[in-house]
């Protein structure tokens, strides 16, 4: 365990004075945990840089078997877009900023159920196709034109819907043309027109399923990939529908092979996506289980539909993506069974940033939860976890000698701050407005308001006007109280 770490700009404590005496006194699952605060500029993330930094050149600097540094596994990872550039990656230090997937490409789902369990929401994790409308208005156009199928050999009924649609749009030409297309859209011709030609595709689309049975959908998605790659669309569409025996106008005698080829390699993996679904029907969305979630991944199914999570906010994607990638790295570096490294230093760089007050409020208590499950495991001997944040909710889960507080002054040394320093922070249990004042040097009104109420009340001042409804906007008690004395007093 590495219990501090020296560098230019001082020494960072990593572990606390009672604890380094009695072990006993440590409070959280991990051997340390230390929250690094300051304001903006402070060098936040510059420190788990420092501390990578320096554990990598002193494993290099110092042999020996009782050396920590060299036995320890460093770990960074941050969600905020804009990262501190890390030093390099290598057998010690995994860097995770650099791996950030899509929770619709990744799905750890031991992990999203301790998530949703935690929080408090009940996710589903679902498969839905990519909708085919596309191909299917572009197919009722073929029927609808009158240059390509040959409408003369359909069924009586259907060519007579086809006919009747025909009709309805030269006369809408026409009446575009002639009171023009905004004036036209405002006529009961015109939603007529919009539905005639829903009830022929409709038709078209019954008449297609007839002989394309249960595949129509995932055949027609096949077809609409196939188009988006073959240059002749047109020509594509007409091989597809003479496969089935629609009538054309003109018979379309050959189509190149890499387009055919194209299509029924695109209605394999349509047709493995339907097997592991067992749904044909595009337009289902269908509930995935862990097992299912896998085999999707072996089949390249992006290019066909989208694994989506339904009732997952903003917050539970950026948890699910963190634990989910921590978690994926130390299975895939134990997997290896690498024995080398007995300690863990997992860094953490504003993993809170993306989350609602209440979830800050559960989030340490969470992270400390995941923490005993990796050391239940037995992988590591040691593990300890530096963090970085902005909020005093956070800050609410540290005691004072578990926090290194950085100076706005980039120049001040790091060993100037923190329990070792004269100045007094206020942090584990506290009210947030003690917090936020003593330990986050900041104020607990924003600037906004704060100025508002100066005007207020230097208008009552000067004896202008000031309307009641701004006066009730203020939520102090005390402040309001005192502008509307104040306003009673010049009113007198």
């Amino acid at each position: 365990m590495i219990n501090s770490i020296h560098t230019k700009f001082g020494e960072l404590q990593l572990v606390p004075s009672a604890v380094l005496q009695d072990a006993s006194m440590n409070i959280y699952a991990a051997d340390s945990m230390t929250l690094v605060v300051g304001p903006n500029g402070s060098g936040k993330s510059r420190s788990l840089y420092e501390i990578v930094s320096n554990v990598l050149s002193v494993n290099k600097s110092v042999e020996g078997k009782d050396n920590p540094y060299s036995k320890t596994q460093l770990v960074y990872y941050t969600p905020i877009p804009f990262p501190h550039v890390m030093p390099p990656e290598g057998e010690q230090f995994i860097d995770l900023s650099k791996r950030k997937k899509s929770v619709k490409e990744y799905q750890n789902f031991a992990v999203l159920n301790d998530i949703a369990g935690f929080f408090g929401f009940s996710p589903e994790v679902v498969f839905a196709f990519h909708p085919a409308d596309y191909i299917q208005h572009h197919i009722a156009q073929f029927f609808s034109s009158g240059r390509w199928v040959d409408i003369k050999k359909l069924p009586e009924a259907f060519r007579q819907a086809i006919e009747d649609l025909q009709a309805k749009q030269k006369e809408a030409e026409l009446q575009r043309k002639k009171i023009g297309y905004q004036a036209y859209r405002e006529l009961p011709a015109y939603q007529d027109l919009l539905n005639t030609e829903s009830e022929v595709e409709d038709r078209i689309a019954s008449y297609l399923k007839e002989r394309l049975g249960d595949e129509y959908g995932i055949k027609m998605l096949a077809l609409l990939h196939t188009t988006k790659e073959h240059t002749k669309m047109n020509d594509m569409v007409q091989w597809f529908l003479q496969a089935m025996e629609v009538p054309f106008v003109r018979e379309l005698k050959t189509l190149p092979k890499t387009a055919i080829n194209a299509y029924r390699q695109a209605l394999g993996k349509l047709q493995d996506i339907a097997k592991i679904l067992d749904e044909t029907d595009i337009t289902t969305v269908t509930l995935l289980t862990e097992e299912q979630v896998k085999s999707l991944q072996k089949t390249g199914y992006a290019s066909f539909g989208e694994i989506a999570i339904k009732g997952l906010s903003a917050g539970g994607a950026a948890l699910l993506e963190q634990f989910s990638i921590i978690e994926n790295a130390l299975r895939e570096r134990k997997s290896r069974q690498d024995k080398k490294f007995s300690n863990l230093l997992l860094l953490i760089d504003e993993g809170d940033v993306f989350l609602h007050l209440k979830w800050q409020q559960k989030y340490i208590s969470f992270l400390n939860d995941y923490i005993r499950k990796i050391k239940e495991r037995g992988r590591f001997t040691t593990i300890q976890v530096v963090l970085t944040t902005h909020s005093p909710v956070l800050m609410s889960d540290f005691p004072r000698d578990c926090i290194i507080q950085l100076s706005g002054d980039e120049q001040q040394g790091w060993a100037a701050f923190g329990a070792a320093s004269n100045e007094e922070i206020v942090s584990f249990g506290a009210p947030l407005q003690t917090i936020i004042h003593q330990t986050g040097k900041a104020g607990t009104i924003g600037e906004f308001s704060v100025e508002f109420m100066r005007q207020i009340v230097g208008k009552l001042r000067e004896g202008e006007a000031v309307k009641d409804y701004h006066i009730r906007m203020i939520d102090d008690p005390v402040i309001q109280s005192f502008v509307k004395r104040l306003k009673g007093t010049k009113e007198i």
